[in-house]
């Protein structure tokens, strides 16, 4: 189990000297309007073979990163195979952007603490120990960012070269920070599209010639995001994670507990506290206010585990008895701890147009900690909004906005047959400085057949609104 402390210098990816080959590493084809990609960090373990568009990373450049080093705790090999899904298109001219990302584990990784013991922990060694087997399958990155270098053909390119170089096939640079959510491994989180703030001028961020970045002028992004806009294929070059983070001293935990379990120097927990380490493992605040939840000062002694039967989820206690039935599709729970949300079936509503149409759930729940039923909707999707502790809920009709800890609805606004996105930054509309989230509201207006042979497309105008630290909701203008 134990391994020797080695010291290591880490070495900094944005130093890394990077040189790209002439030819295509992966030309993708615009499909439905849109570039889908899957960027694969490790081919060579073969797990994600199966994707659309998949794109091998080169060998010249480092896989997905083996090592991680926080507060003087460092961990490596944890992962065994990581893709990227991409897909990028355009929304009144702007590029809007969705990622995905998936990891795979290695079954075993390696912890050290500086000044002290080195351990390798594996998964097939944890399984007489539930609650050590539990809180390993329960670690995920906590961040991972990335950069995306890419390129027109040679033609395109030729257009543009008066901003750029005449005899060069220049990349740019697309870095991937923030809007990712994570998820542990073989499990597939939830993406959400949007438009980054500052909109095409942040899409792109600098131009590189196989061995130095440059940065690029305003009036050469724009002429690159016009061809953009219209562009048939573009061809990605190469991709790499910038930086990678990892619960280390949870990771170091389950280290040294396997050891002291081995030695007899601790008792292994009992199943019934098996879900307070995957408590300890979310770092969920416990809700103590005495209000009108009821036994909710109490939520620091509770411990819940998610129960699949037939398909369907549904939530036990520490005591194996149900709080939640096995009656939803998925249950999510709020960072505080307080709250479920149990989501049924989904229903599909069709628009009066041929492409156009969304998906709601039959009927969502929201339980309270203790299993007490809340609040019910039919036919609509409540979503956590985590910065200002909130519950968004999308119908059919109209959009509301729910206080999580009062449950009272802040705001609420209908439209004729109005669609809603969660979130992003729109052409036009300035987002002020005591806004901490936006959501957009898009109304369906009618659908836009134009010349098309294939089928008609939707015309809207968007709502956008947003909302401050203090929970007041403001309107904040409409484009179309």
């Amino acid at each position: 189990m134990k391994a020797p402390f080695v010291p290591y210098v880490l070495i900094m990816l944005s130093c890394f000297c990077v040189y790209f080959p002439a030819n295509s590493q992966g030309t993708i084809q615009r499909s439905e309007g849109r570039f889908l990609a899957s960027l694969d960090f490790n081919p060579a373990s073969g797990i994600y073979n199966g994707r659309k568009n998949r794109i091998q990373n080169s060998s010249n450049l480092p896989s997905f990163p083996d090592e991680y080093r926080e507060s003087g705790i460092k961990v490596n090999g944890m992962v065994k195979a990581a893709v990227l899904t991409m897909e990028w298109w355009t929304l009144f001219g702007e590029p809007v952007e969705n990622y995905n990302f998936q990891w795979t584990t290695s079954g075993r990784y390696q912890v050290y603490q500086e000044g002290g013991a080195g351990y390798t922990v594996e998964r097939n060694k944890l399984a007489k120990y539930p609650d050590l087997l539990l809180r390993f399958d329960a670690i995920k990155p906590l961040d991972v960012k990335f950069v995306i270098y890419w390129r027109f053909d040679f033609d395109t390119y030729k257009r543009i070269h008066s901003s750029f170089s005449a005899g060069f096939n220049y990349n740019v640079t697309t870095n991937v920070e923030e809007g990712l959510l994570f998820e542990p491994s073989g499990k597939n989180p939830l993406s959400v599209p949007g438009i980054r703030k500052g909109k095409g001028e942040n899409f792109i961020d600098k131009k590189f010639n196989t061995h130095q970045h440059y940065e690029i002028y305003a009036d050469a992004k724009k002429s690159w995001l016009q061809e953009f806009n219209q562009a048939k294929n573009i061809t990605i070059d190469q991709f790499y994670v910038t930086s990678a983070r990892w619960p280390v001293k949870e990771m170091l935990t389950i280290a040294t507990l396997f050891e002291q379990y081995e030695k007899g120097e601790k008792k292994p927990s009992p199943m019934e506290e098996v879900q307070a380490a995957l408590v300890q493992v979310r770092e969920t605040q416990p809700y103590a206010r005495n209000d009108f939840w009821g036994e909710t000062d109490q939520v620091k002694k509770d411990t819940f585990m998610f129960v699949t039967v037939n398909g369907k989820t549904g939530i036990k206690n520490g005591y194996g008895k149900y709080i939640v039935p096995t009656t939803y599709k998925e249950i999510s729970q709020n960072n505080q701890g307080t709250l479920f949300i149990a989501r049924m079936e989904g229903k599909r509503y069709q628009r009066p147009s041929e492409r156009a149409y969304i998906q709601f759930p039959i009927q969502s729940d929201i339980y309270s900690i203790k299993g007490k039923l809340l609040l019910t909707y039919t036919n609509a999707y409540p979503q956590f909004i985590e910065s200002v502790n909130c519950i968004l809920v999308r119908t059919p009709t109209g959009v509301s906005l729910v206080d999580a800890e009062t449950l009272q609805t802040l705001f609420q606004v209908s439209y004729p047959n109005p669609y809603t996105e969660y979130q992003g930054y729109f052409h036009g509309i300035t987002i002020p400085a005591d806004i901490v989230q936006t959501f957009p509201v898009a109304e369906y207006i009618g659908p836009n057949c134009g010349s098309s042979s294939t089928g008609c497309g939707t015309r809207s105008r968007t709502h956008v609104y947003g909302i401050t630290k203090s929970k007041q909701v403001r309107f904040l203008g409409t484009y179309q």
